[in-house]
């Protein structure tokens, strides 16, 4: 198990009137050692965790699941246009259906149907 430490640390601020959450900047009373005891710093550094930490991890799952769908998709287009040219669709009509033209049809899909 590795650790992760935010390159940005927090600091503590001396008024309430300096504390941002967002920035790093926290309030507590010289009397309060842990800050983190207050929900909200509790949460704003977990929401910090999640975004440097997880969001990277997460953006490969995402990456992973849109190459899948877009294999899925070509396996549908090419079913769809080998049906087409069984159906008797002209080169020049798929290429229309497909935002292509014929010839770009034709070489994409002649030697699939």
């Amino acid at each position: 198990m590795s650790t992760w430490t935010d390159p940005d640390q927090w600091t503590r601020v001396p008024s309430a009137s300096l504390e941002d959450l967002t920035g790093h900047r926290v309030f507590a009373p010289d009397t309060d050692l842990d800050v983190n005891a207050r929900p909200e710093v509790a949460e704003a550094a977990r929401e910090v965790w999640r975004r440097k930490h997880l969001e990277p991890i997460d953006v490969d799952d995402e990456i992973r699941a849109a190459a899948d769908a877009r294999r899925n998709a070509n396996a549908q287009l090419d079913a769809a246009v080998a049906r087409a040219r069984r159906l008797g669709r002209s080169w020049a009509d798929i290429g229309a259906a497909v935002g292509m033209t014929r010839q770009s049809a034709n070489e994409r899909w002649r030697d699939r149907t």
